[in-house]
């Protein structure tokens, strides 16, 4: 149990890191689910869904079966939440945290881009 009184400062520019990088990691996933709109006309299924699995962020992956926690940390549920607190309150290798830290926004940003580009080649209104 750690005392958040003496949370050290680079604790604290840890946190703010991992803030940013949620923060738009989680906007990433946003965006490339409301850009599969493009194919679908019509996205808020697939954003329900999404939201309903961020409520699973509530509590750690550890509590989920194996195959739960491969699907959460894929859709990126377990970059947003599990990850960042485990990396706040445990010490970890510094290539294990910027892997973390990098490995979600990257991968959804790389995503973002190219469903987005396709989509456009694609695109054709609707109405």
């Amino acid at each position: 149990h750690r005392d958040l009184h003496s949370f050290p400062t680079r604790r604290s520019s840890d946190l703010l890191i991992l803030l940013l990088t949620t923060l738009f990691l989680v906007e990433g996933v946003y965006l490339t689910i409301s850009s599969m709109a493009f194919w679908l006309k019509n996205s808020d299924g697939l954003r329900s869904i999404y939201w309903r699995l961020m409520g699973m962020s509530d509590y750690p992956l550890s509590i989920y079966p194996k195959t739960v926690q491969i699907l959460l940390t894929i859709i990126p549920v377990g970059f947003m939440a599990y990850y960042p607190v485990d990396i706040l309150l445990h010490q970890h290798s510094m290539v294990y945290m910027i892997s973390i830290i990098l490995a979600g926004p990257f991968f959804f940003a790389l995503s973002y881009f190219i469903i987005w580009k396709v989509g456009l080649k694609h695109y054709s209104s609707f109405g």
